[in-house]
């Protein structure tokens, strides 16, 4: 069965399995998938999207060019595996302060938590968050283009700052693959809980 995420996502999913040295475990649980919510477009709802079109163009763009630094990684390269104390504070400056994130941590996962079928080229992962602003859920009318933007602006972000985060730490000399927040290989919500992000809810 196509899917919108299966298309959307799959190509950053077969570029990352392409380097990937770690494979996900028989006990993995597979890739989930977004589920298509019914929302029947008005005139105004066109307008609306020819208006922030812009929005879904960023985002668009950030996970296609995602897709590039994955396969400019050099894996046969020999990277460093400490950082410094004043590259780890340029790397907090450059995610909290420049990219404008809320919050970052570092989690190591484990075969378990890549999804089923793929792998990661390595467990040290760094979880970044932004958040969304809750009035646009909250509305009589939800889903509405309201929701849609919010999630595909803070998508589109946190796409340009995995990708960003990765282009420094290669700079660095370290070996680093960006996941955009358009699917990925790995859970995201149990990585976040590793890196001290938030608790598991329903």
């Amino acid at each position: 069965m196509l899917t919108f995420d299966g298309i959307v996502e799959g190509v950053q999913k077969r570029a990352i399995d392409k380097i990937a040295t770690i494979k996900a475990s028989d006990e993995a649980k597979e890739s989930g998938y977004f589920p298509v919510i019914p929302h029947k477009f008005s005139l105004k709802d066109c307008r609306r999207l020819a208006k922030d079109n812009y929005i879904y163009r960023r985002m668009f763009a950030s996970l296609f060019k995602t897709v590039k630094v994955i396969k400019q990684h050099k894996p046969e390269n020999a990277y460093r595996s400490k950082i410094k104390a004043n590259e780890f504070a340029r790397l907090d400056n450059y995610i909290i302060n420049i990219l404008g994130m809320d919050n970052w941590g570092i989690a190591t996962l484990n075969e378990k938590e890549i999804f089923k079928g793929h792998g990661i080229p390595y467990k040290n992962v760094i979880v970044i968050t932004q958040k969304m602003d809750k009035e646009s859920f909250l509305t009589e009318s939800f889903p509405d283009m309201d929701s849609f933007a919010e999630i595909f602006e803070v998508y589109g972000n946190t796409g340009i700052g995995a990708t960003g985060i990765a282009t420094l730490l290669r700079k660095m000399h370290f070996g680093a693959v960006p996941n955009h927040s358009v699917g990925g290989n790995i859970d995201y919500v149990k990585a976040a809980y590793k890196a001290n992000l938030g608790f598991i809810g329903r």
